[in-house]
């Protein structure tokens, strides 16, 4: 396996993907090759560094530019508290009237007629 090889097979070598033939030759590559090996230990560290960092130690950037947003222009821009909710809610709340809206028209539909 040459050098440019092995640097194209960083990430299953790190992610334990490579298959034993395969992890065979790229270990052999970095053995014999110093410069491969450090750009390989970088690699590793770089990710590992990527994987500490979780979605609860990353901040939400939408919702604090909503909420500077709504301070500094007195209210006028993201007036509703709904607009500057984490980016989740509002789907899950648009979600359930659209599902609400249409149950409703089913049931309606299907509920036989009175006549007064």
């Amino acid at each position: 396996m040459t050098s440019d090889e092995a640097r194209e097979h960083f990430s299953a070598a790190a992610e334990m993907m490579l298959d034993p033939a395969q992890q065979e030759a790229f270990e052999h590559a970095l053995a014999h090759d110093a410069q491969l090996r450090d750009e390989y230990e970088t690699f590793r560290r770089i990710v590992h560094g990527a994987h500490k960092l979780s979605p609860s130690t990353t901040p939400d950037v939408l919702h604090s530019v909503q909420n500077k947003l709504h301070q500094r222009s007195g209210g006028r821009y993201y007036r509703d508290r709904f607009a500057r909710l984490p980016s989740g809610w509002t789907l899950w709340i648009v979600t359930a009237l659209i599902v609400g809206l249409v149950l409703a028209f089913v049931v309606l539909r299907w509920l036989p007629a009175t006549d007064m």
